[in-house]
């Protein structure tokens, strides 16, 4: 079984879109490519190269593979990265039947098929850019790994690595570092389930739903509602109503208690009274 990683890079806002160059991807009027280059230092350079260091495999999406293709070939011998791409396996995700003339290059049709390749023999198989598999190799569970590379950049806009289609999946850290320009890289190993929350409060102890929005804990509540509403300060006894012209006045004879719960709800003003409904007077609380 191979592992499948996705190599990420994206700004604090989750944008993916043209990283490493002002024209790498104008797909949607996106005019901010390039935006990474200003932040590498020596942590990062070594961390792609420990990314890309032993023997790997490419799964790719057609726009992705077409600025490789554009790129990587050309580069030279003496290059870090292109020779090492020139080598790989290039599995292309498409529907498309436009062909792939860049070496080792294989058309990739379904999400199955990549479970296929997966299940086989091989080196580890890298994802780069390619924004549009992640949602449905992570509904299929294919991702093993994220390495992921946020950058100290807002974007507002522009492809995303949880795009429309994400399921909801939960991830665990194994490792962190924080480079001097700002950026953070982390590795995320897939765990495939969310965790329980309900279990987890139980667990631990924790408040129910209801508790934690103040209902049915007294220690959530306002303290002049603690005892619950009915008992303590807010006993109050509403005797006579009745309704002058368009305004209704709420005559109401309270315990010394009542005078407590004004200094928890600030007075409101009278709100008016409508043609066949009652609207309360709130001056003296509620």
């Amino acid at each position: 079984m191979r592992r499948v990683i996705g190599g990420v890079f994206q700004s604090l806002d989750g944008v993916m879109q043209a990283p490493g160059g002002p024209s790498e991807d104008w797909t949607g009027g996106f005019e901010l490519g390039g935006w990474s280059v200003s932040f590498w230092d020596e942590a990062m350079g070594n961390a792609m190269g420990k990314l890309f260091g032993g023997p790997f495999d490419l799964l790719l999406g057609r726009k992705t593979y077409e600025i490789f293709a554009a790129h990587w070939p050309y580069v030279g011998p003496d290059d870090p990265i292109g020779p090492a791409f020139d080598k790989a396996n290039k599995y292309v995700l498409t529907r498309g039947q436009e062909p792939l003339e860049w070496q080792n290059s294989h058309r990739v049709g379904s999400i199955e098929a990549v479970a296929d390749i997966k299940a086989g023999e091989g080196p580890d198989i890298l994802i780069q850019g390619s924004t549009t598999l992640y949602p449905g190799l992570f509904a299929a569970g294919l991702v093993d790994r994220l390495f992921v590379m946020t950058f100290p950049v807002v974007l507002g806009g522009g492809k995303r690595l949880f795009g429309d289609g994400t399921p909801p999946f939960a991830l665990r850290m194994v490792e962190h570092e924080t480079c001097t320009t700002g950026v953070t890289m982390a590795t995320y190993d897939a765990d495939r389930q969310l965790p329980d929350a309900g279990a987890e409060r139980a667990r631990a102890g924790a408040p129910g739903a209801d508790e934690a929005r103040g209902v049915g804990g007294p220690q959530h509540a306002p303290p002049c509602l603690q005892g619950g509403v009915g008992g303590g300060c807010a006993r109050l006894r509403a005797q006579k109503t009745h309704c002058r012209g368009k305004r209704l006045i709420a005559e109401e004879e309270a315990s010394d208690e009542a005078s407590s719960l004004a200094q928890c709800y600030p007075p409101l003003d009278p709100l008016p009274c409508r043609e066949g409904k009652m609207n309360v007077d709130l001056s003296q609380g509620p």
